[in-house]
């Protein structure tokens, strides 16, 4: 059953300007260490990183209907598989929080950007009584 669909769209250009520290205070370390290798490579990659996760969490919160309330942005990793399929890891405070409000809840993220904008769309699907989706 879908418990909540969230969609966010972020400026890649206003995420080109983010210095490390604002970077630092708002992603993930393991997404701010990445950032920090691709601000070498070119700024406009670094910017299309950090929009997309950015837009990820933001379409989270609106996913869950609390806004971020009772989460934290470094405690939300987008990841990725060796495919490059995304998904979504909750640490924290921010998993208890989500694991209170949506118990057996699966999280589903897809991303995509074309400049200027990076768009995420998050879909939060709770298991049926018999194990499924």
């Amino acid at each position: 059953m879908i418990r909540g669909i969230g969609i966010d769209a972020v400026s890649i250009l206003r995420m080109e300007t983010f210095g490390d520290g604002l970077v630092s205070r708002l992603f993930h370390p393991s997404e701010a260490k990445r950032a920090l290798m691709l601000k070498e490579d070119s700024l406009r990659s670094r910017g299309e990183f950090l929009a997309t996760r950015f837009a990820a969490k933001e379409a989270l919160s609106k996913a869950m209907g609390t806004g971020m309330r009772g989460m934290s942005l470094r405690e939300i990793a987008v990841v990725t598989d060796i495919l490059g399929k995304p998904s979504l890891v909750l640490e924290g405070h921010t998993a208890e929080h989500f694991s209170r409000l949506f118990p057996k809840t699966s999280i589903l993220v897809s991303l995509t950007h074309e400049h200027p904008l990076a768009l995420a769309q998050v879909m939060l699907v709770e298991e049926s009584s018999d194990g499924t989706q």
